[in-house]
C-alpha cells in the first residue's frame, strides 16, 4: 500500500497498535517533545534491516552485477541529506539514522527521505568502481570518476549496455531530442530534462511546469 512507503507511516501504525498518539508528520523521529517518536527513531533502521534478513520478502530481492575488488575499489559514502539542495534521479543521500536513500524523481527539493515517496530505500552496491572505457554497465551500477582535485564525483547508471563516459555531459543543442531526466549542459550549467520528446526548448529559459494554482494568460506555455 502506498500509504505505508514512509518510515515515519510504518511508525504510526506501531503506534495504533500499542494505543500511543501518532508522531509528527513534519518532525518525524525528531520530535523532541514525542517519546514515541525517540524511541521508534532509536530502533526504526535496525529493525528494519533484521525483518528483511529474517523474512523472504519478493520485494526485497534485487539483481545486482559483481564485480571484482580492484585496487581502484572505493566504498559508497553519500553525503547527509540537506533540505536546501536540489536532487536528480539517481541521487544517493544519507540520513540521519544511517539508511541510504536514492532519489525517484527530478528537481527532489525539501523533501525528507524519511517522510516522502519522493525517495526509496537505495539497496544497491555500497562499494564503487572506477569508470573504464571498457566495461559495459547495467542500470543501477555505480561508479566514479577523478575530479582531478583529489576528489572523486560518483555517477549511477540509467540504463543497460551502458559505455558512456559520465563525466562528459552532453551539451545542449537546438535540433537534439532529450527524454526524462536526461542532463544536458547549456552555459556550463547542467540542467535535467523533465519531460520526454523535449526539442528547441532553452533550458534556462524553458517554460515552467503547470500549476495549478497559477492563472495563465492566452499564450503562455507551461
Amino acid at each position: 500500500m502506498s500509504e505505508f512507503n514512509s518510515a515515519i507511516d510504518i511508525a504510526n501504525r506501531a503506534c495504533d497498535h500499542i494505543g500511543v498518539g501518532l508522531l509528527d508528520a513534519t518532525l518525524g523521529f525528531a520530535d523532541p517533545d514525542s517519546k514515541a517518536a525517540q524511541r521508534i527513531g532509536a530502533v526504526y533502521g535496525k529493525l528494519r534491516r533484521a525483518e528483511l534478513r529474517r523474512n523472504y520478502w519478493k520485494f526485497a530481492l534485487k539483481h545486482a552485477v559483481l564485480r571484482p575488488i580492484s585496487a581502484t575499489t572505493m566504498m559508497l559514502a553519500p553525503s547527509l541529506w540537506v533540505s536546501d539542495t536540489t536532487y536528480f534521479v539517481g541521487s544517493i543521500v544519507l540520513d540521519d539514522q544511517g539508511t541510504f536513500w536514492i532519489s525517484r524523481q527530478p528537481n527532489n527539493l525539501g523533501n525528507q527521505p524519511q517522510n516522502t515517496p519522493a525517495w526509496e530505500p537505495y539497496c544497491g552496491s555500497l562499494t564503487v568502481e572506477a569508470w573504464d572505457a571498457t566495461t559495459t554497465y547495467t542500470a543501477s551500477e555505480v561508479v566514479y570518476t577523478a575530479t582531478g582535485d583529489g576528489k572523486n564525483r560518483v555517477y549511477i547508471s540509467r540504463q543497460n549496455s551502458n559505455s558512456d563516459n559520465p563525466a562528459t555531459a552532453t551539451a545542449w543543442a537546438a535540433t537534439g531530442q532529450y527524454f526524462k531526466n536526461q542532463v544536458v549542459t547549456y552555459s556550463a550549467v547542467a540542467y535535467m530534462s523533465l519531460i520526454d520528446l523535449n526539442t528547441n526548448n532553452i533550458p534556462s529559459a524553458a517554460p515552467a511546469l503547470f500549476n495549478i494554482a497559477t492563472s495563465y494568460s492566452i499564450g503562455n506555455r507551461g
